[in-house]
């Protein structure tokens, strides 16, 4: 049997490596860091087939995309999905005040090891095992697997978490892929009477068959030895701090010694090490890499990028071309690369053809306001990302400071894209969530972790009252610093902070669902978030400098936008009339 792991994102300042095995019509992902859905549209990875996702750690970066994955998941009416890691239960159960029962699929398993008719993986367990089994009953009542006395959703979104020590779950996977069946021998098969046909594929199957003379003939009469199936391994070193767990630990050592091919990611630093390197280099096995400070940097969104550099073309100020990321050393290791292939079967075989070529430098420039409002659209697709957009988020700069109007999956990335560094999140003071829609806040967590080794200060989250139960939860296992507030509270008085000043207006969307007035350098601009169109938007709108409102729908899906409270094109534009009139 045909099959290959493929290299779907790898390890840079803002993401992690996700791998995703191919075996005939089924999928298995390792890790699924956030823009996975995103980068799979880049690369033409269809949505079907998907059978286990294992996860190194249930930590952010390497599960910020399994919600959004989950969710795209379930329009493909998957029933049956096994995740595999440690400390999963309290990270499933905080994503219920978001996600109903009905958007993930139905029978979710979730164990240490896993086998099906394709593939055994093996489970080595490098630093201890968050144990969370006190969770599994909210987990449980969310996908519905109570048939008598089922808490209810409401009451389980009531449950509190408690914060857990600081234990690092660490997770390797030892893949054993399917065996080869032995050749078969057509001439032996002659001798024995048997004809050309059917009987020829039972015995290859393993069935024995009778010959026309009434004689049982057995397959191993007929057919070579089976080929045991090929072993690769998949480990992750987060940290410096992690390297002695990977040294010593002899399960892991004996998986690498007997495999054939070792996929490494880690954190910088880590290959750098000498007991790091000289561990590695040890191995007979074809050894690839991944790191944040080695290798070249290649950008997974080749069809975004194009885009932007046709439109650079007709306005240069309005499209600037995106500056190239951070290239490091090479290193002794060979470096994993987006859309890298190495086939296990029928024979072992590296292909980089579909990798993203080297593209020319863009350097990094300026992209602060100096006396003027940028507005950054990050993402403006509807509710998956595509390949030339992103989900949901705006920028809004003034000089000095900044605020993100919703904060869809990816919205990291994007700005990393865009800046070429991270250093603007030092000015970024407030993030504004317009509802409960995984789109629109799924990359705040992102935001969140790497702001806070760029300040001190906690980034104020303004938003409906489920974000601050959700991110609650989530700081029991994320050490995140920000202030909630109440986007309900500001509906008839103003937030008014150092640099903006906000005012939420109600919009029919989903529950507690709110456009934005934001005042900022002089200015007012509007934000309607996710609405059907709203006379009363418009009103309170008045006298404002910009309207930025959605237009989910083409014109002939009015009714579709009425059924999903979105608007349509005319719809949105009509608001706009009313709103400059």
């Amino acid at each position: 049997m045909k099959y290959h792991i493929s290299i779907i994102s790898t390890n840079s300042k803002v993401t992690q490596c996700c791998y995703a095995l191919h075996i005939g019509a089924s999928k298995y992902l390792f890790n699924c860091p956030e823009s996975t859905q995103r980068i799979l549209n880049e690369q033409n990875v269809n949505w079907r087939g998907y059978r286990a996702i294992f996860l190194n750690r249930t930590q952010w970066p390497y599960v910020g995309g399994l919600p959004g994955f989950l969710l795209t998941l379930s329009a493909f009416n998957s029933n049956s999905l096994t995740l595999v890691g440690s400390g999963l239960y309290k990270f499933l159960g905080s994503l219920r005040h978001f996600m109903s029962q009905n958007s993930v699929p139905y029978d979710v398993q979730i164990q240490t090891d896993y086998k099906d008719e394709n593939i055994v993986v093996k489970s080595i367990q490098l630093q201890s095992d968050i144990q969370d089994l006190e969770y599994k009953r909210i987990v449980d009542a969310w996908m519905g697997k109570y048939t008598n006395e089922k808490p209810s959703i409401q009451r389980t979104r009531r449950m509190s978490f408690k914060k857990s020590e600081n234990v690092r779950s660490l997770m390797a996977f030892c893949v054993t892929g399917p065996d080869v069946p032995g050749t078969f021998d057509k001439q032996a098969a002659v001798k024995l009477g048997l004809k050309p046909g059917p009987l020829y594929k039972q015995l290859l199957e393993g069935k024995p068959v009778e010959n026309p003379d009434g004689i049982t003939i057995y397959p191993q009469q007929c057919v070579g030895p089976s080929k045991s199936g090929r072993k690769l391994v998949i480990l992750d070193c987060p940290s410096t701090d992690d390297i002695p767990s990977v040294l010593v630990n002899q399960e892991l050592f004996e998986s690498i010694q007997a495999s054939h091919l070792l996929l490494f990611s880690c954190g910088p630093h880590v290959l750098q090490h000498n007991e790091m390197s000289a561990y590695l280099s040890q191995f007979k096995c074809q050894v690839i890499v991944s790191a944040p400070d080695a290798g070249k940097k290649h950008s997974f969104f080749q069809s975004s990028d194009d885009l932007i550099k046709r439109c650079n073309k007709i306005d240069p100020d309005l499209f600037p071309i995106l500056p190239t990321l951070e290239d490091y050393p090479e290193g002794v290791f060979l470096n994993q690369q987006p859309m890298m292939s190495f086939q296990l079967e029928p024979k072992l075989e590296l292909t980089t053809k579909e990798c993203p070529k080297p593209q020319p430098v863009v350097p990094m420039t300026d992209r602060m306001p100096k006396d003027d409002i940028h507005i950054v659209p990050l993402g403006t697709a509807s509710s998956t990302p595509g390949k030339h957009r992103n989900v949901s988020s705006i920028l809004l700069q003034q000089p000095g400071s900044s605020i993100l109007l919703d904060c869809g999956e990816g919205t990291l990335l994007q700005l990393y894209r865009y800046f070429g560094s991270l250093e603007m999140l030092k000015t970024l003071e407030i993030v504004y969530v317009s509802h409960l829609h995984a789109d629109h806040h799924l990359g705040l967590i992102s935001i969140l972790k790497e702001r806070s080794n760029w300040t001190s200060k906690p980034l104020v989250i303004v938003g409906p009252p489920f974000m601050e139960r959700f991110l609650n939860e989530a700081s029991t296992y994320e050490d995140l610093a920000y202030e909630f507030r109440n986007l309900k509270h500001y509906t008839l008085d103003p937030l008014v902070l150092d640099h903006f000043k906000l005012q939420a207006v109600p919009v029919v969307h989903s529950e507690d669902s709110f456009a934005v007035i934001v005042d900022m350098y002089g200015k007012r601009i509007v934000y309607s978030g996710d609405c059907r169109p709203s006379q009363r938007l418009a009103q309170t709108a008045l006298n404002s400098d910009l309207l930025i409102h959605e237009a989910t729908f083409d014109d002939e899906l009015q009714k579709d936008a009425q059924k999903k409270n979105h608007s349509t094109i005319s719809e949105a534009l009509s608001v706009g009339q009313l709103y400059t009139n």
